[in-house]
């Protein structure tokens, strides 16, 4: 015997409404599926996100770490500049959960590739920082400025009962050449004050040039350094010590000397000046003669001017950083 309710009754007599709501439970219900998958998905998306972004900012840590591990290895390693070639990246050493390193690279102006061929050229440092997948760079210019030290004075005195006298004019240039006893780790010297025993010959308004020459192998002045022009109003009657200042000259070869030079364009002469003719043993010292038309002419070793020089020298003094050149840089 079939029982029927009213409910029965309502879906046989409307089949169709019974499908729909079949339809619309369905379809809520995937709804609700789709709903917790995106959910799900999402959260994946996020946490790998999170992932990443620790991993971007471990590396970038670690890159900096790298400039300071490879700063502190270059202060303690006096050959940094043969030991390491320009651009090519240091074996990775594990730190934390990653890796740092470090290339270095020529930041002379221009750069030539070289680390080596001036000690105090700056040099470009990148450290590199990997974490999982993430690689970051950064870069900085490191400096060594040096140290500065007092020169001098480099002189050749005699007693002034010994001294011998001449004049400076066209015809008669003179010259000294000396070379300062410098240390062997010194990366430049200047003058920076000369001492001559000079007089006035109140014969002529010409200036006396008081001149700087690096100089060619015969140790004959060749380059113009520096320059300072005397009248013959700064010279006193009677002979005595002058004290001439130079500021022109800097960043002298430390293992070549120089050449210091009276000169004058005129005929008339410019100034009396003391010189001893024979007691010059130092091998590093000299006199030279010249003139005006030919140049110079002659060394005499045993011969020199009666001069002081005094100047300063530079030596390392370890890198330090270069404020305001920290960056990131491209790509290992």
């Amino acid at each position: 015997m079939l029982i029927t309710t009213d409910w029965n009754r309502r879906l046989l007599a409307h089949p169709r409404r019974g499908i729909a709501l079949y339809s619309a439970v369905m379809i809520n219900s995937l709804l609700v599926g789709l709903l917790a998958l995106s959910a799900l998905t999402i959260v994946r998306i996020e946490r790998r996100s999170s992932e990443s972004s620790g991993e971007i900012v471990a590396a970038q840590m670690h890159a900096r770490a790298a400039i300071d591990l490879a700063l502190q290895t270059l202060r303690t390693d006096p050959n940094w500049r043969t030991r390491y070639l320009d651009g090519v990246e240091t074996n990775p050493l594990r730190f934390g959960k990653g890796t740092v390193s470090w290339k270095l690279k020529d930041a002379s102006s221009p750069p030539d590739g070289n680390l080596g061929n001036h000690e105090d050229h700056p040099v470009e440092i990148q450290g590199i920082g990997r974490t999982g997948k993430a690689v970051w760079v950064h870069s900085a210019i490191a400096v060594d400025s040096g140290e500065l030290r007092e020169l001098g004075p480099i002189q050749f005195e005699t007693s002034v009962q010994r001294n011998r006298y001449n004049t400076v004019n066209a015809s008669r240039w003179w010259a000294q050449y000396f070379k300062p006893d410098l240390p062997a780790e010194a990366t430049g010297w200047k003058v920076t004050n000369v001492d001559l025993y000079l007089a006035s010959t109140n014969q002529s308004t010409d200036l006396l040039q008081v001149n700087l020459y690096t100089p060619d192998n015969n140790n004959l002045p060749q380059v113009l350094v520096d320059r300072i022009s005397i009248p013959q109003s700064d010279l006193s009657w009677n002979a005595r010590w002058h004290r001439i200042r130079f500021s022109g000259n800097t960043d002298l070869d430390p293992t070549k000397g120089l050449c210091l030079s009276l000169e004058c364009t005129s005929q008339n002469a410019a100034a009396w000046f003391a010189y001893d003719n024979q007691r010059n043993s130092n091998p590093d010292s000299g006199l030279i003669r010249g003139n005006q038309a030919s140049g110079w002419t002659s060394y005499h070793p045993r011969k020199a001017l009666c001069y002081r020089v005094m100047g300063t020298y530079t030596v390392p003094s370890g890198l330090t950083l270069q404020f305001g050149t920290f960056k990131r840089a491209g790509g290992p």
